[in-house]
């Protein structure tokens, strides 16, 4: 398959966000992407337990100027792909700094159907 593929750039591309990324990310859209676990629920104000994002993309794709995060999702009905998808695309604008969310669009697909998203539309709806 991918010897016929012009667009795709890489598959199976991990992501990750550690503690202090995951902090700025939720200053700047001012939402929360993991919630702080109290370290003891008795005495929240003493900390939380180390929170970090991990997950792989199935598909990145560059196709008219335009980055394309692809995830196959056989469960789509019961799963949350959304979150997911722009959590990649966050991760993304994180890891290669001079990509920006106006430059990324999402998918998720399955047998039955494909999906896209543009995740700064998301963000934008929410930031407003």
């Amino acid at each position: 398959m991918l010897a016929n593929d012009a667009a795709t750039i890489a598959v199976e591309v991990p992501v990750w966000l550690n503690e202090a990324e995951i902090d700025g990310l939720e200053r700047q859209h001012a939402f929360e992407l993991v919630p702080k676990v109290p370290i003891d629920p008795r005495t929240p104000a003493q900390g939380h337990l180390p929170r970090s994002i991990t997950g792989h993309i199935d598909f990145l794709q560059v196709r008219q100027g335009c980055l394309h995060i692809l995830d196959y999702k056989p469960d789509a009905r019961t799963n949350r792909p959304l979150a997911q998808l722009v959590i990649y695309a966050l991760a993304l604008t994180v890891r290669v700094p001079e990509l920006r969310l106006f430059d990324i669009k999402c998918a998720w697909f399955n047998e039955h159907a494909y999906n896209e998203i543009f995740p700064r539309k998301l963000l934008a709806k929410r930031d407003r």
